[in-house]
């Protein structure tokens, strides 16, 4: 049976593993890559967002996914250009510009929906409802996070996962190979 609950100090370890297994290839196959990879899709957020993380845990007590969640775009930036950014630009000049840009893409949405999201589940678990249990979890925070923007590759294999948990709650849009979809409809609507 799989517990969700907050992110804890003692998950971050399991996050950045979790994060690294699931990542591509392409963008963690050298350590600097990696360590990009884990400067932009988890270390934010488990830094400055920690109310709004959370880990999968199995009967074990093995984390074995999260959903790492900035409630705004604005804060989450503020500090990802204050820390992680500059580790980055420590990197290679060109990672920290490529990482600029990647950040900021979703500010066109942002008014609207503010709030952003990762999820990733380990490998061996996915395909056993994980992502469902934890998307469920999280809708009942929909009154917090009242919009969120999620920046999805159009083939990335969580497409049928965001399609099927979404139960109807997603906005196709443009179809592009770096798109974004809407994953909770604003309260305006």
């Amino acid at each position: 049976m799989i517990k969700i609950r907050n992110l804890k100090k003692q998950d971050i370890p399991s996050a950045e593993y979790i994060c690294l297994i699931t990542a591509a290839r392409k963008i963690k196959d050298t350590p600097n890559k990696a360590l990009r990879t884990l400067l932009m899709y988890n270390r934010c957020y488990t830094r400055t967002q920690k109310s709004s993380c959370f880990v999968a845990e199995d009967e074990n007590g093995k984390v074995v996914g999260y959903i790492l969640c900035a409630e705004s775009l604005v804060k989450y930036l503020k500090g990802f250009f204050g820390t992680e950014l500059q580790e980055i630009f420590k990197i290679s000049f060109t990672s920290g510009i490529v990482s600029f840009f990647e950040a900021v893409s979703p500010a066109a949405f942002s008014v609207k929906y503010p709030a952003h999201l990762h999820i990733d589940i380990l490998p061996e678990y996915q395909g056993q409802k994980v992502g469902t249990i934890r998307y469920q979890d999280f809708k009942f925070k929909e009154d917090i996070f009242y919009g969120t923007n999620l920046h999805e590759r159009k083939t990335d294999p969580a497409i049928a996962f965001i399609h099927g948990a979404s139960h109807g709650a997603l906005d196709d849009g443009e179809l592009s190979v770096q798109h974004y979809r809407q994953l909770f409809r604003g309260k305006d609507q």
